[in-house]
Formats: C-alpha cells, sequence, structure tokens
C-alpha cells in the first residue's frame, strides 16, 4: 500500500499520470516490475491462463492499437493427438509501451481434462455458445498449454540503421506465456514496423503442468517437422533456428527479416 500511495502522490504533485497508468495496468493485469519501474513481465500463473486465446482478441487488439501491432502464427503442430501453436504479438501496448508476448496454446478435447477453471466452465457458458449459437469452442478456442518450456523474449528497437535493447526478460521458471514490456518516456509510443523480437524456446527442460510425463524430444520434432512442411505456405518475416543437440528453437522476427529456417545437427 505504501508503493501505492506514493505513485498516487506522484501522480498528485508532480502530474506523473503515465507512470500512475502504467502501473495501474501492471496492477490489475498481475505483471511484476523491475527494479528500475520501467519494464513489466508476466510469470508462469497468470489469471489470463483462465481465458486463453482466439482470433477475436486479436481483432479487438488491433482495433485498440490502431493496428500499431504485429502478430505472427507459427505453423501448429500436434503432439499426442493434440494440436499446438506458438502464437506471438509485438508493438505498442498503450499505457504499457513498447511490447511483445509469445503465447502457447492447444485445442483442448475436453473442458474437464485441462485441470483449472476457465470462463467457459462458468455460468453454461460453453453450452451456451454451443447449443444456442452453434459455435464449438473446439474450433475457434485456444487453451493455454499444459507443457511448460524455458523461454527467453528481447524486444529490440531500430533507428538509423541501429539496434537498441527495449526490454529483456529470461525467467528462470518455466512458462506457457511470456511478455516483456517497456514503458519508459522513450518508448511508450513506439512503431510496431520499428521493433524486433529475439526469443529462444527451449523444448529440452519441458514440464507438464499436471504431473504427467513429457517427451522433450517429440514435443520439439514435431514442432519442427510441422514448421518445415509448411514452408511454403508460411512465408512471415521470421527467422527460425532450430537446434537439434538441445532441442530449442531461436527466433527473430521484424519486418524486414528475411524468412528463413535452420538446423544445426
Amino acid at each position: 500500500m505504501d508503493d501505492i500511495w506514493q505513485i498516487v502522490k506522484d501522480w498528485i504533485i508532480n502530474g506523473d499520470i503515465t507512470y500512475f497508468s502504467s502501473y495501474i495496468g501492471c496492477l490489475l493485469l498481475s505483471f511484476h516490475e523491475d527494479e528500475h519501474h520501467i519494464a513489466a513481465h508476466s510469470d508462469d500463473d497468470q489469471w489470463q491462463k483462465r481465458f486463453g486465446y482466439c482470433d477475436l482478441y486479436d481483432t479487438a487488439f488491433r482495433i485498440g492499437t490502431d493496428n500499431n501491432i504485429r502478430i505472427l502464427k507459427l505453423p501448429t503442430f500436434n503432439y499426442n493427438e493434440e494440436e499446438y501453436i506458438f502464437w506471438c504479438w509485438r508493438g505498442t501496448y498503450l499505457n504499457l509501451g513498447s511490447g511483445a508476448e509469445i503465447g502457447f496454446y492447444y485445442k483442448p478435447r475436453d473442458l474437464d481434462d485441462l485441470g483449472y477453471d476457465t470462463f467457459l466452465s462458468f455460468g453454461y457458458l460453453d453450452d451456451l455458445l454451443e447449443d444456442i449459437l452453434h459455435l464449438d469452442y473446439y474450433s475457434w478456442w485456444w487453451a493455454a498449454s499444459p507443457y511448460e518450456l524455458t523461454m527467453e523474449l528481447d524486444l529490440y528497437t531500430k533507428k538509423d540503421g541501429d539496434f537498441a535493447c527495449v526490454s529483456s526478460w529470461h525467467p528462470y521458471d518455466r512458462q506457457w506465456w511470456i511478455t516483456s514490456f517497456n514503458y519508459s518516456d522513450e518508448h511508450l509510443d513506439p512503431y510496431a514496423g520499428d521493433l524486433y523480437v529475439v526469443a529462444k524456446i527451449c523444448f529440452e527442460t519441458a514440464t507438464y503442468k499436471g504431473g504427467g510425463s513429457v517427451s522433450a524430444k517429440k514435443l520439439y520434432s514435431e514442432f519442427k517437422a510441422s514448421t518445415i512442411k509448411a514452408r511454403a505456405a508460411f512465408d512471415d518475416p521470421v527467422m527460425l533456428i532450430f537446434d537439434d543437440h538441445t532441442y530449442t528453437v531461436y527466433m527473430v522476427w521484424g519486418d524486414d527479416i528475411k524468412h528463413e529456417i535452420y538446423t544445426t545437427s
């Protein structure tokens, strides 16, 4: 409470509305500030997990940011008869400034198998969507992956040919969703086309949230095979490097990045 009161006083006395709104945004989203009070990050147990993700969210996101956002869906792949996807974002996040995200999602066969309640679990909403609106949640809704991976996320900006680091997040805990934002004055209102994502996704240390077993090699291999197979149709400006020794994928994503897929073996 002392921190909140100090921020309110700064807002009243100094008119620092920018930081006040950013701090409130972090508080509502359960993000963690860094020690410099200019960057924020998620962890592996965010309340957003219960809402999963779908294309409708992206539509609202584009409208809310005046389309100053970039969205990347990596090719879907199957593991243990379920479909998985990595969904990525970078651009302006309004009061959270410059930001980037990578989410790992899957299509659940049964909501009861998730091990936690979702917004579809309350008030018979899933029955409403299916029986009245004839919308099968399986066809459009993605749940947070039960498999958590070691992820690292770095965001850069490019101006006059030079790159500068905007934010960097290398958490110790495994993640299903990794985010990184910088809401300092310098990075508060970015152009998405000037931002670049450099990320690392390591399958070698994959864990199953429900306590079951996971084949890191198979999970990695299925993603790699699906990505290579979809290469002709998948032409987004992203470079992917697959390291077969450590079951790790490195990603560089930006508007002028040439689409390439490399493998080290």
